[in-house]
């Protein structure tokens, strides 16, 4: 099939959620037909589990993939690990070589996400590469994700310009040996989307959500508001992450500072 480009992609913000499943759906199933060993890139948040959901109605012993970087929020390991039992899925938790901190020791913490040029060093060796190492010492062809066009810029550009569903020989920084199919069947659908059918399809909310409008790493500070959200939810890691990026501390995020100890 053919698929939108960058031109089209803002008509799809408003298509009814039944369109926007079944063009997921032919995606999966055009992946499916083209490839032999397919893994679901799972990280516990709101899209990876409706794109988990989506695909194994075609492909119910899928591989699943899961990195467990090692500052996760405990909310979503057990999150993740629950949906693994209980969806009875063929899943493997990742580990990292290095931990967090040794990688803000070398690299330093990761800056707000509009100044990156290249990935942040955590992301690479926290995520990105065990999950990519997995790909091919296990001769998977095709990776499933649940990115959408309206999360970013970034990524708006890049659904436009490789489109939902192509072959690949990079992913970040590691160079595959054959071709690798990356599916994005989830392109075109909206946080409202995904929302909507986790509420239609009756799908368990990862409880980070009580607290946090996304899902990631605890440490990350690459995003708008993670002060906020970190002093609240782990108020001494939110300080020593402030400490050693030489800052001083809000004692309560009402404006009360008071020097480092």
């Amino acid at each position: 099939m053919s698929y939108i480009k960058l031109k089209e992609i803002e008509d799809w913000l408003d298509k009814p959620l039944s369109k926007k499943i079944e063009i997921a759906e032919r995606i999966i199933q055009d992946a499916l037909k083209q490839t032999t060993k397919q893994a679901v890139a799972f990280s516990g948040g709101k899209n990876s589990l409706v794109l988990l959901h989506l695909v194994l109605q075609f492909e119910p012993n899928i591989i699943v993939v899961f990195c467990n970087t090692g500052v996760e929020y405990p909310q979503n390991l057990k999150f993740v690990r629950r949906i693994a039992r209980e969806w009875n899925l063929n899943f493997y938790e990742l580990k990292p070589e290095k931990n967090f901190w040794q990688i803000v020791k070398k690299y330093g913490f990761p800056d707000h996400r509009r100044w990156y040029k290249k990935e942040p060093k955590c992301c690479w060796y926290l995520k990105n590469k065990p999950a990519n190492d997995f790909y091919k010492s296990n001769n998977i062809d095709c990776v499933f994700t649940g990115i959408s066009a309206f999360e970013s810029r970034t990524r708006k550009l890049h659904i436009a310009n490789k489109g939902p569903l192509y072959w690949t020989k990079r992913i970040g920084d590691t160079k595959f040996k054959r071709p690798i199919l990356r599916a994005h069947p989830l392109a075109y659908w909206t946080d409202k989307d995904i929302w909507e059918y986790i509420e239609v399809k009756q799908l368990p909310i990862n409880p980070i959500y009580d607290f946090a409008d996304r899902n990631g790493c605890m440490t990350c500070t690459g995003f708008i508001g993670w002060e906020k959200q970190l002093s609240q939810v782990n108020p001494a890691l939110y300080r020593r992450i402030m400490h050693m990026m030489g800052k001083r501390v809000l004692s309560d995020y009402g404006g009360i500072e008071f020097e480092d100890t």
